[in-house]
């Protein structure tokens, strides 16, 4: 009950909270087989919850168990079907408890159920694939069903920890664990090792991938350029990212002299935006009509006003007391989830006070809410826009530096 109940409630959300989110062979986890899905970790939470929500299947989670500290949280992650995974930190004692766990995700498996496990452990939040723990492969020889499978699943974020950006999930080929076993004569050892360079090399293929951490703001940087200069409808949105990082690599392979080249440009370009203080989507975007915002503006401006304290308490919660970047997006949307409606339904309560008609009221702030939320994007572009036509020639130096970039790369 607990779990369909939020399944609904974050699935509407998540339709809010990002401005897109792709779905790739969502086939592969409508098999009614025993899954152990495998995923890559870097967004927290937010990773189990889009799986699920992007799932028809009801799933069962094995997550690290400091997060179950109060009997409260111990009963409700109980009901969202999460289970507690210890570690060494949590204690060498506590580490027995991990036997009663696994024996529950047998059961779970013998029913045909689907394990949701992310095998690198930890969540960091970076554009790349750690090494394994080994507890996947330890649950998928020691279940002996034949028609058991591991399912990876690439999780791909354009600005991880941020609002309104892009997510995608690619449901990738299911692994055979029997002609795992098969291949390896059912060595243990040999079974482990080809499992997790199976299911690991599946998850990296299919990610946007940036191999060093020395090299993440200026391949974001690339990246933000080539998301910006083909259309978000594009059916290869994710997949021309992932060869564009792969690109950028071999070039540094290759032509290393090139690769710094471009690097210095692409810094130069964002700090001349910096500077500027504009993004580089308002050197892309075609101008809008100024008559246009002229007939929305005062929709969008009382929206704003409307919006203005539930965000601010959002960015004051988010920013003071989460400290590790890997949790601010997942605890903003979870926060979002309690606080729009209990915040819609005040405002309305106190409308409704003068147009004594509570339906109308709600309807009236609701659709507000909704035209800021829809145009509060495109609104700041416009804005940028409109302080680029008082800077004509920097904005033409900009284009050209953007230009110089775009067909070095040839973007």
């Amino acid at each position: 009950m607990v779990y369909q109940l939020f399944y609904y409630l974050v699935k509407l959300t998540c339709y809010f909270y990002f401005k897109k989110v792709r779905i790739y062979n969502p086939q592969n986890i409508g098999v009614k087989k025993p899954l152990i899905i495998c995923a890559n970790h870097g967004n927290s939470f937010m990773d189990a919850i889009l799986i699920a929500i992007n799932s028809k299947r009801t799933l069962h989670f094995l997550v690290r168990a400091d997060v179950f500290n109060t009997p409260f949280k111990k009963w409700f992650f109980a009901q969202l079907n999460m289970m507690p995974i210890y570690r060494i930190r949590d204690g060498r004692e506590a580490l027995k408890n991990n036997e009663s766990i696994f024996l529950k995700c047998r059961k779970v498996l013998e029913n045909n159920g689907a394990i949701v496990i992310f095998p690198e452990g930890n969540c960091i939040v970076e554009k790349r694939l750690r090494a394994f723990k080994t507890g996947f492969v330890h649950l998928a020889f020691n279940t002996p069903l034949q028609n058991l499978q591991v399912l990876p699943v690439a999780i791909n974020y354009s600005k991880p920890d941020e609002f309104y950006t892009d997510a995608s999930l690619n449901f990738l080929k299911p692994i055979s664990i029997e002609e795992v076993r098969e291949t390896t004569q059912h060595d243990e050892f040999a079974f482990n090792k080809l499992l997790m360079l199976k299911t690991h090399d599946a998850l990296k293929q299919q990610m946007v991938y940036i191999p060093e951490n020395a090299d993440d703001e200026f391949y974001e940087g690339v990246l933000l350029l080539k998301r910006n200069s083909i259309s978000p409808a594009s059916i290869d949105f994710i997949e021309s990212q992932i060869n564009l990082a792969e690109k950028l690599s071999s070039l540094k392979t290759n032509d290393f002299k090139k690769f710094k080249k471009i690097e210095q440009q692409v810094f130069h370009y964002f700090q001349k935006l910096k500077l500027e203080g504009i993004e580089d989507k308002a050197i892309t975007e075609k101008r809008i009509p100024f008559l246009k915002w002229v007939l929305l503006f005062p929709f969008y401006f009382i929206g704003y006003w409307l919006n203005i304290l539930p965000s601010k308490l959002l960015k004051n919660v988010v920013n003071t007391k989460i400290k590790e970047k890997q949790f601010k997006s997942s605890v903003r949307m979870v926060l979002s989830l309690f606080i729009y409606p209990v915040y819609i339904f005040a405002i309305s309560c106190l409308l409704n006070l003068t147009l004594n008609n509570y339906a109308f009221s709600l309807a009236i702030i609701t659709v507000l809410i909704l035209i800021y939320y829809c145009s509060f994007s495109a609104f700041n572009i416009f804005k940028q826009q409109k302080a680029g036509l008082k800077n004509a020639n920097d904005f033409k130096e900009l284009r050209l530096l953007r230009a110089d970039i775009v067909s070095a790369l040839n973007l």
